[in-house]
């Protein structure tokens, strides 16, 4: 989108929009759309809502061609003089590579969201989970497929590269359309899964398989995480459950299988269009479901907080990679 193109959409626009939606649409980075709003509100072409929204005001929509000669030379110029940055690394493997990212983005709510951008990626981490450098290291290792070395006083180095990012490169998004959009697709497209699957009375962490006990649906965590990457719908377990929380009868609850912990949500059976009448049978030993421990740190089996931690094969390969250092 060009100059003029940019100022034609800004006057003829009536609906209210966000920064990240002009940003996505101009096809500019973060400190450019920074600037070109900056620009818009000085010369009254936009105005701020009370809900951090931006609109074209009044005069902006009557006056089209005054906007349109007072604005566009001072949005060239500004452009020319802060060209697009484009990403500076493509595979980062070290935490060196880090130091510089393409943004820090700040949810507010409750409970808040991080978005780290770098090397055209989104890296999405959780309120408390901001502090553990480990968490980052599962989930970049998700993203990039390298795991980043861990050294005596990694912690503090976690601590001023956090701060760094925050920043330098740190805004605060008050704009949730995206994420609530996620949620509803990601509750759509699960739905869609479960009813497409073959039941069968034992529990199995299968694709394209369920499991039908005690008057529930039980389905794998990992195959509804397999689900959102399939469709790139980045949010987490826990907002997703509470999304669907009218479809599920729990929260996850870890299951042994083979001598391994999976986790399952129970989903209601009402809810969904599966064929209850003929299912598979599997021959394999009966499994019971373990008895949740008692603690400060349990996980209620209540569907609005359903928390899930990294996937198991990456813990696996972090867990396994500190015992050989040390």
């Amino acid at each position: 989108m060009n100059h003029n193109e940019i100022i034609e959409f800004i006057t003829g626009n009536q609906e209210e929009y966000s920064s990240n939606a002009l940003q996505a649409i101009f096809g500019l980075d973060s400190n450019q759309i920074k600037g070109v709003i900056k620009i818009l509100l000085e010369n009254k072409t936009i105005v701020e809502t009370s809900e951090g929204k931006l609109k074209s005001t009044k005069d902006a929509n009557t006056f089209r061609e005054r906007h349109k000669i007072e604005a566009m030379p001072l949005i060239e110029e500004y452009l020319k003089k802060h060209p697009k940055k484009e990403p500076k690394i493509t595979n980062p493997t070290t935490w060196e590579d880090l130091t510089e990212i393409e943004e820090f983005l700040i949810y507010p709510g409750e409970e808040k969201i991080y978005e780290i951008k770098v090397a055209g990626k989104t890296i999405k981490m959780e309120g408390k989970e901001i502090i553990d450098y480990k968490i980052f290291i599962l989930k970049f290792f998700e993203e990039f497929g390298t795991m980043l070395k861990t050294y005596k006083g990694v912690t503090g180095d976690w601590s001023t590269l956090v701060s760094s990012w925050n920043k330098n490169y740190g805004r605060i998004v008050n704009d949730m359309s995206e994420h609530l959009s996620a949620s509803l697709e990601g509750r759509e497209a699960v739905i869609d899964y479960v009813n497409g699957c073959s039941v069968t009375d034992d529990y199995i962490v299968k694709d394209g398989m369920v499991t039908y006990k005690h008057g529930c649906i039980y389905v794998p965590t990992k195959s509804i995480k397999r689900v959102l990457k399939k469709y790139e719908l980045f949010i987490t377990i826990r907002k997703l459950g509470f999304e669907m929380k009218d479809y599920l009868i729990s929260g996850s609850i870890p299951i042994k299988i083979e001598n391994k912990s999976e986790r399952f949500w129970r989903m209601d059976p009402k809810k969904l269009e599966l064929n209850l009448d003929s299912f598979l049978h599997l021959e394999k030993e009966e499994e019971q479901e373990e008895e949740e421990k008692e603690s400060d740190t349990e996980e209620p089996i209540v569907p609005h907080i359903i928390k899930e931690s990294a996937t198991e094969t990456a813990l696996d390969v972090f867990q396994e990679k500190e015992a050989n250092d040390n």
